[in-house]
């Protein structure tokens, strides 16, 4: 699949102050090493600490302290012939108290002159979700992982179409389909420094967000969404974009927070060849507990080639009775920030 790799060959040497900024070039991280000729390992380790500062109509102030999490990815890539490889990546999460292990992705892919062929659990193509900073986007909500069958066509060196179908986990509640499918078209140009995608998922609910894990995974109708998104790249800069929003409403909830949706735009600046800094201006729109509008500021530092420090503040601001706490203070504005030391070897 094109995305992730065409960001990273946009931003140039300018790449060398960072190690990811999507979701995918994450699952992809690590320096890798050659084990045989048909065996390559990869390992990335991350610790991240995050401390919120929640300020309530009232008056009311409280600081909440996130624990450190430590994460620890290793991914296996298997070359079985010149057409056919097999990845396998894990994932495992610990903030001291609470593990947890699992398969992240484990697939099988061909690649035969312009198609391309991956089957097994995995991200289906539903957006990009560029970020560059350490917190991830509110539009993350669309992100989905499944059983799948995803098939890619090359149409020209600067177009590609993808085509997926996965295996639904909620279902609705007088029985149905037990399949759900997307489709996504990529434009790039001849240097890879502008990108244009636009995808479509059958069904939100599916996604890692969980939106109907409450109402015991059914639902009364499938609630599509649809998905853009954008990066331009040029000297020592980068602008991203990307939009992600439903498509109808579910029928489960509240007319004020049915129709998820939301947007991102950053903008990076590399002023040298270890750091990076970027701004962030975000919104969203009926999408529970999330803030309203939020903004923020982010710096990267690369002292080594496999280390990386990075530091980010978000501002947020909520609607009025959107976001209530325990004793129904409403919440009127928040202060973020996230640290993170990433190791890959």
């Amino acid at each position: 699949m094109a995305g992730a790799e065409e960001y990273s060959e946009a931003l140039g040497s300018a790449e060398s102050a960072r190690i990811y900024r999507t979701p995918a070039e994450r699952r992809n991280a690590g320096l890798g090493r050659e084990i045989t000729e048909w065996l390559r390992i990869s390992t990335l380790a991350e610790l991240e600490d995050e401390s919120r500062q929640n300020n309530f109509s009232n008056g009311l102030s409280v600081t909440e302290d996130e624990r450190a999490v430590l994460t620890l990815q290793l991914g296996l890539d298997f070359t079985i012939s010149d057409w056919l490889q097999a990845e396998l990546i894990f994932e495992a999460e610990s903030d001291g108290v609470n593990n947890h292990s699992r398969l992240d992705e484990g697939f099988i892919s061909a690649e035969i002159e312009q198609w391309g062929i991956k089957i097994g659990p995995q991200y289906v193509p539903f957006g990009e979700y560029y970020s560059q900073f350490v917190t991830g986007p509110l539009l993350e909500f669309g992100e989905t992982n499944a059983d799948s069958l995803i098939v890619d066509y090359e149409i020209t060196n600067h177009i590609e179409l993808a085509g997926f179908v996965y295996d639904s986990e909620v279902g609705r509640q007088t029985g149905g389909d037990s399949f759900d499918w997307g489709a996504r078209i990529e434009f790039s140009s001849e240097d890879e420094s502008r990108v244009l995608g636009l995808s479509y998922l059958s069904d939100l609910a599916e996604s890692d967000e969980e939106f109907l894990k409450d109402e015991n995974n059914s639902f009364e109708r499938k609630v599509p969404a649809w998905n853009v998104y954008g990066l331009y790249a040029f000297s020592q800069f980068a602008i991203t974009a990307e939009v992600v929003s439903a498509i109808g409403e579910f029928a489960e909830f509240e007319p004020v927070s049915d129709s998820p949706s939301a947007y991102n735009i950053e903008f990076a600046y590399f002023p040298g060849a270890t750091v990076q800094l970027a701004i962030r201006t975000e919104r969203s729109d009926e999408f529970e507990d999330a803030p309203r509008q939020q903004y923020g500021i982010s710096a990267s530092w690369r002292p080594r080639g496999n280390i990386s420090l990075s530091i980010d503040y978000l501002r947020a601001s909520y609607k009025n009775g959107f976001v209530l706490d325990g004793d129904d203070n409403d919440l009127e504005n928040s202060n973020s920030v996230a640290a993170q030391l990433a190791l890959e070897w």
